[in-house]
């Protein structure tokens, strides 16, 4: 499937919030970490397709192992949904896919730093499970911490 044919009808159900440090970068417990004033963040969502060729579906489990190695290391927390995709493939026909999708906030302070290892999650989840290809979406985020 190539990013170009992705057609996303993310019909999203909560599945798990992973909360690892804190919710995103920033937002941790300390006092010095807190963001009192909106910020512009970057917020990127990561779609990580279910089927595996030749096999079933990765599942919830091998998907937290995978995250726990990749996505852990490099953030202090993310939202996991369980999504419904569609796509049309190289051949014209319009398939249905679960995925795993994966929204991460962070300031753009850490954006470089960030982006490069989204770019080496991807690329590992696609040689362990088979992919061809893993959507990466980016987007400036207005983001606000409300405290007490």
């Amino acid at each position: 499937m190539s990013p170009q044919m992705y057609i996303r009808t993310a019909t999203g159900v909560l599945v798990a919030c992973l909360v690892l440090v804190a919710l995103a970068p920033g937002c941790a417990t300390s006092t010095d970490r807190h963001h009192a004033t909106n910020d512009t963040w970057q917020r990127t969502s990561i779609y990580f397709g279910r089927d595996v060729r030749g096999t079933d579906e990765v599942t919830l489990a091998q998907f937290n192992n995978f995250v726990d190695t990749h996505h852990a290391p490099h953030v202090d927390g993310m939202t996991i949904y369980d999504a419904s995709g569609r796509y049309t493939s190289d051949t014209g026909h319009i398939e249905s896919e679960r995925s795993f999708v994966v929204t991460l906030l962070y300031p753009t302070t850490t954006e470089r730093d960030t982006r490069r290892a989204i770019h080496t999650a991807a690329t590992a989840y696609i040689a362990r499970f088979h992919q061809s290809s893993v959507l990466v979406e980016h987007s400036a985020s207005d983001v606000q911490f409300i405290t007490e």
